[in-house]
């Protein structure tokens, strides 16, 4: 069992981030190659991002 997330999983049909990519995102969990796609979607795709943002925001004070 790899202790990285599934690459294949990182995004949906539409091309955005799943929830359980941008969880991986904030868990630390991709590998180099899917840690780099990731930044760079969020640095074009306002959804995603505010996505990405309320669920930092959402995130208990010890977690932060």
């Amino acid at each position: 069992m790899s202790l990285y997330f599934d690459n294949n999983k990182l995004f949906d049909a539409e091309g955005h981030l799943t929830d359980e990519g941008l969880y991986a995102i904030k868990d630390g969990t991709l590998d180099d190659l899917g840690a780099l796609e990731a930044a760079e979607h969020l640095s074009f795709c306002d959804y995603c991002l505010l996505r990405y943002t309320a669920m930092i925001d959402a995130a208990p004070d010890c977690m932060k």
